[in-house]
C-alpha cells in the first residue's frame, strides 16, 4: 500500500504541468509549491462565483513565499480583484476563462502597497486563458492587469477582451517586465486608451492604490509578439514627469489591426526600439512626443515596420509617423530606418521640433498627403535612399525647417512636385 501511494506521487509529481494533475492542496515540485484552485474550492462551473476560492489558494502561495498555481478548464466568475504575490506563477489552461461578473477593476494586481521604486512584488507571471471583461453586461473603467511598484513581471500567452474605458495591461514603476504573445481585442468608451499602457506611478488618480508616489517609471520592457485589435491605442503612455522617461524599452513584432487612434504613442521615451511591427488600418502608426524633458543621451529606433492603411479623424491625423518635439525640448537622435508606408491618409512622415536625425531607407507610397514632411523646427536632419512614388501631394515637402540634408532619394509620380521647398522656410 504505501509503495502504491509513493508512485501515485511520483507520477503526479512528473505530470503536473502539462495535465494540472489533482491531489492535495500543495504538492511540493522542487522548491516551488504546486496550488490547483480546485482544491480551494473554486468550481469554474460559470454559476458560483470563484474570487474567493482562487484568492484562498494564492494567499497559500503568498504564504510559501511562491508557487505555481494552476486553474484547470472551465469558466471562473469574478466579482473582485485576485492579488497576487512575489515569485508566483499563476498558470490558465487554454479552456479557462476568467469572466469578470460585476463592475470593479483591476481583475488582478499585485498585492503590493506602499513600497517605492521597483521594491514591491517581484517574479510574478500570469500565462494563458482568456480574460472576458465583460464590458457589455458591465460599461464600467476598468484594466484586465496592473502591476505596480515591481520587478520581473511577465504577462504571457493570454486572450484578453472587451475592456471598457481604461487598459488591459498596465505596468506601472515595472523593472524588467515581459508581455509576449497576448491577443487583446475590444474597447468601449469615450476616451483614447492604450491596450498596453506604461505609465509613472505619479499619483493616486492616475493610479489608485499603489502608492508611494514617487514617479517611479518603467525601465527594461519588452513588448513582443501581441496581437491587438479593434481597439482605442495600441501602446503607450499619456503622464509625463520632468525628468522622469521609460527608458529601455522594446516593441518587436506586434501586429496592430482596426485601431481607432495610434497604435504606438510614446511620450517622454528614451531608449527605445520599435522593430518589425504591423499596422493595418489605425488611425496612425507609431508617434513619439516630448512633454517634460530630453534625456541626456537620446535614443530612439523605428525599424522595419510595416504601416498599411492609417486613417484621419478628428482626434488622430492619419499619417504613418509622426516625431514630434516642441520648440523648449525638440526630440534629438532619432532613426527611422528600413520602414515600409503604404495607403497613410495624410503625410508618411512627418517630422516637426527634431534636430540631429535620421530618415533613410524607407518606402512610402499612396500617401493622401506629402511622403516625407519637414515641418517647423525640423532642423539639421539627414534624410536620405528613402524612395517616395504615387503619394497625393509631393515627395517631401520643407516648411519652416531648416539645415537639413536631403539626397540620392527617389522620387516617382506624385501629385505635385518631387521636393516642395515652402517660402516661409529659412534659407
Amino acid at each position: 500500500m504505501l509503495n502504491r501511494k509513493l508512485s501515485s506521487l511520483i507520477i503526479c509529481t512528473l505530470f503536473i504541468l502539462p495535465f494540472f494533475c489533482p491531489g492535495k492542496a500543495a504538492a511540493e515540485q522542487g522548491n516551488s509549491l504546486y496550488i490547483n484552485v480546485k482544491d480551494f474550492g473554486a468550481s469554474g462551473a460559470d454559476t458560483l462565483d470563484d474570487t474567493k476560492s482562487i484568492q484562498k489558494a494564492l494567499n497559500q502561495a503568498n504564504l510559501n513565499n511562491g508557487a505555481l498555481v494552476v486553474v484547470p478548464d472551465g469558466e471562473y466568475l469574478l466579482s473582485g480583484s485576485l492579488k497576487i504575490g512575489s515569485n508566483t506563477h499563476l498558470l490558465l489552461s487554454d479552456q479557462t476563462v476568467f469572466k469578470r461578473n460585476k463592475a470593479y477593476t483591476p481583475m488582478i494586481r499585485n498585492n503590493t502597497k506602499g513600497a517605492a521604486g521597483y521594491l514591491g512584488n517581484h517574479d510574478i507571471t500570469i500565462e494563458g486563458g482568456m480574460w472576458e471583461g465583460n464590458s457589455s453586461q458591465f460599461p464600467s473603467k476598468f484594466n484586465h492587469m496592473t502591476f505596480g511598484h515591481a520587478k520581473n513581471i511577465v504577462i504571457k500567452n493570454t486572450r484578453l477582451f472587451n475592456s471598457y474605458g481604461s487598459h488591459d495591461i498596465e505596468l506601472a514603476g515595472v523593472q524588467n517586465g515581459k508581455v509576449l504573445n497576448n491577443y487583446i481585442e475590444g474597447y468601449r468608451g469615450e476616451y483614447e486608451k492604450e491596450a498596453i499602457q506604461l505609465d509613472i506611478v505619479h499619483n493616486a488618480k492616475n493610479f489608485p492604490g499603489f502608492g508611494e508616489y514617487d514617479n517611479t517609471p518603467c525601465n527594461q520592457i519588452l513588448i513582443e509578439g501581441n496581437t491587438i485589435v479593434n481597439h482605442s491605442r495600441g501602446i503607450g503612455n499619456h503622464t509625463s514627469v520632468p525628468g522622469v522617461f521609460q527608458t529601455k524599452i522594446k516593441i518587436y513584432n506586434n501586429h496592430f489591426k482596426e485601431l481607432q487612434h495610434e497604435g504606438i504613442d510614446a511620450l517622454d521615451f528614451n531608449k527605445l526600439y520599435i522593430r518589425k511591427n504591423s499596422f493595418e488600418e489605425v488611425g496612425l502608426g507609431i508617434e513619439i512626443r516630448v512633454d517634460a524633458g530630453i534625456p541626456d543621451a537620446p535614443n530612439i529606433e523605428i525599424t522595419n515596420n510595416q504601416i498599411r492603411k492609417t486613417k484621419t479623424s478628428t482626434k488622430t491625423p492619419g499619417n504613418g509617423i509622426i516625431l514630434e518635439g516642441n520648440q523648449l525640448y525638440p526630440l534629438r537622435h532619432v532613426k527611422i530606418i528600413d520602414n515600409v508606408i503604404m495607403g497613410a491618409e495624410n503625410d508618411g512622415i512627418y517630422v516637426q521640433n527634431t534636430t540631429t536625425s535620421f530618415v533613410i531607407h524607407n518606402r512610402v507610397f499612396q500617401s493622401g498627403g506629402n511622403g516625407i514632411s519637414l515641418h517647423l523646427g525640423a532642423n539639421q536632419n539627414m534624410v536620405q535612399h528613402n524612395i517616395l512614388e504615387l503619394n497625393k501631394k509631393n515627395g517631401i515637402s520643407i516648411d519652416g525647417a531648416s539645415m537639413n540634408r536631403i539626397e540620392k532619394n527617389q522620387i516617382y509620380i506624385n501629385g505635385a512636385d518631387g521636393i516642395h521647398i515652402s517660402p516661409s522656410s529659412p534659407d
